[in-house]
């Protein structure tokens, strides 16, 4: 986890240095392997933290009496298509997946116990991003999403199955990030901000 952390953060970092060191020009020259308008980029990662996972540890660190039978977390995942409408706005969709599955047992006046949840969520957000500094090879953009979440959790206590619903589909991003280029077809990004993760990172490709 702390690699993860440490190799996103690197990239921000060296983004933004990047782009304070050169300048903050208002159109980006064409050919520039930057953001420009009539591109397509498609991006994928992976964030994190789970919030589900981090819940399980905590869980089994103040009910030390229960025994861990099954943990298994995917994502938070990030798929991502934008298109650039201007050198400085563009817009697209954007689809964030996260679950978490966890389920202990415990002994208690001869009886053994279940407890834990099974946990999803998906979102579908159209998403718009403003790119403010868009130069040699390096994007950063401020963007935020809306659109239609499924959610569900069905959670177990005392060895009963219950679930829990969720009566607002509603589904929010807001993020800061980079991107940068290493030719005009292929590059790397990072995000940090609220979309089923805090932060996250992964490839982008231009068409």
């Amino acid at each position: 986890m702390k690699k993860i952390y440490t190799t996103l953060i690197t990239i921000m970092t060296f983004a933004s240095f990047n782009a304070m060191s050169i300048g903050n020009p208002d159109i980006p020259p064409s050919g520039s392997n930057d953001f420009e308008q009539g591109n397509i980029i498609f991006s994928f990662g992976y964030g994190a933290p789970n919030f589900g996972k981090m819940l399980a540890g905590t869980y089994l660190n103040i009910n030390s009496y229960g025994r861990e039978i099954l943990d298994e977390s995917l994502g938070p995942i990030h798929g991502k298509v934008e298109f650039a409408l201007s050198n400085r706005f563009g817009a697209g969709l954007s689809v964030n997946y996260v679950s978490s599955n966890f389920m202990a047992e415990y002994d208690s006046l001869g009886n053994t116990y279940k407890e834990g949840w099974n946990y999803y969520s998906i979102a579908f957000n159209i998403r718009f991003n403003w790119h403010y500094y868009v130069m040699n090879n390096v994007d950063l953009y401020l963007g935020g999403g809306i659109g239609y979440a499924v959610k569900r959790m069905d959670y177990w206590e005392k060895g009963i199955n219950k679930t829990r619903p969720f009566y607002l589909p509603l589904g929010l991003e807001f993020t800061a990030g980079g991107r940068y280029f290493f030719n005009n077809f292929f590059g790397i990004y990072a995000e940090v901000g609220a979309a089923k993760s805090v932060i996250q990172g992964g490839i982008l490709f231009r068409l």
